[in-house]
């Protein structure tokens, strides 16, 4: 029979080993659990990231576990179907951008006649967008302008440049018109889009100052394309420079400076600040071509392509409607077109962004 006091050291030791295992069976899951801590963080990280940011790549899709995108769309899809506007268009915004899966339109349209019906005013302008350019609905002009009309009377902003989307290219003369309208007074309400748009419409006519007020306040109004655009005129303004009178133009050109020869050549023939006098005009390309300038050759290249003669002739008079049609070619070697990629206007591509 084993002694009491030895009975009682092994009990001691066999106690003690027990405790020691537990303590590194323990220590095994606490680590496991430290670098699954680290791992879910940076999965609720890339979730909360998809759950914001736009992608057409679709998401990934991890076993067991529903997509942040799928759990935030089932839950704007009950709140939706419940009647809740702002969830249906927030659904809507998340279908055409495409959040964590590909854009999709039809999906889209399903969920702004939900908000439209629930009565949110920038869903009415939106379904009538839709109906206007045909995403994911019929397209429908009459539909589309009434849509927009009530979006417009409800209040939403922005419904002016839908508006504006809606006839800009439209073979009606009159319906380009109220398209302007449309956008000038969405500028008045200081829109962004609106703003950004008629400012571009303001360069491409020349007025590249008033432009730069209108982008002035895009920008303000929160408009990142016009933000983009007063970066480019701030390039183009810094690379141009004051433009000659016609009187100093023609002392220079005259004294045998060709590049003012080539110059006073091109205010002549666009009658810029002056009429138009296509005679003097070829004379000076004339002269400025003769001593070897690019782009004065290269117009009387043109006009010899068109005329098969540079000097008209009793026979041959100068032929006006062709010299017009020569005045705004764009010429490769003109050096004012080595700016042409800071005098290209940008306009917005994404008609709901920032909404």
């Amino acid at each position: 029979m084993m002694p009491i006091t030895s009975l009682m050291i092994l009990l001691l030791v066999l106690f003690s080993q027990a405790s020691f295992a537990q303590v590194k069976v323990a220590s095994k899951p606490q680590a496991q659990s430290s670098q699954s801590s680290a791992q879910t963080a940076s999965e609720q990280t890339r979730d909360s990231a998809c759950d914001t940011q736009p992608s057409t790549e679709g998401s990934t899709v991890r076993k067991g576990v529903t997509p942040p995108a799928a759990r935030l769309q089932e839950e704007l899809s009950a709140r939706a179907r419940a009647g809740d506007a702002a969830a249906a268009w927030r659904a809507a915004l998340a279908s055409y951008r495409g959040e964590c899966r590909s854009p999709n339109y039809s999906e889209m349209a399903a969920y702004v006649q939900l908000a439209h019906a629930a009565g949110h005013a920038c869903a009415t302008g939106a379904f009538g967008l839709m109906h206007a350019r045909g995403w994911g609905v019929a397209r429908d002009i009459a539909q589309a302008r009434a849509l927009l009309d009530r979006s417009i009377q409800a209040g939403c902003a922005r419904a002016y440049f839908w508006n504006w989307l809606a006839d800009e290219y439209a073979p009606n003369p009159k319906a380009r018109e109220r398209a302007r309208t449309s956008l000038e007074e969405g500028a008045s309400r200081s829109e962004g889009h609106s703003l950004n748009a008629l400012a571009v419409l303001t360069e491409v006519d020349g007025q590249r100052s008033e432009a730069r007020k209108l982008y002035l306040r895009a920008a303000d109004a929160g408009n990142s394309t016009a933000r983009m655009n007063l970066a480019r005129l701030a390039r183009y303004f810094s690379q141009t420079t004051e433009k000659l009178s016609m009187s100093s133009l023609q002392l220079r050109a005259t004294s045998g400076e060709v590049q003012a020869q080539y110059q006073l050549a091109r205010r002549l023939h666009q009658g810029d600040g002056i009429s138009p006098d296509y005679a003097q005009a070829l004379k000076w390309y004339q002269l400025a071509g003769s001593k070897g300038y690019p782009a004065a050759q290269e117009m009387l290249q043109l006009v010899q392509a068109r005329l098969g003669s540079v000097a008209p002739t009793k026979t041959q008079p100068l032929n006006l409607a062709m010299m017009s049609d020569l005045a705004f070619v764009d010429l490769a070697n003109d050096e004012s077109n080595k700016r042409r990629g800071i005098t290209q206007p940008i306009e917005d591509i994404d008609p709901f962004t920032s909404l």
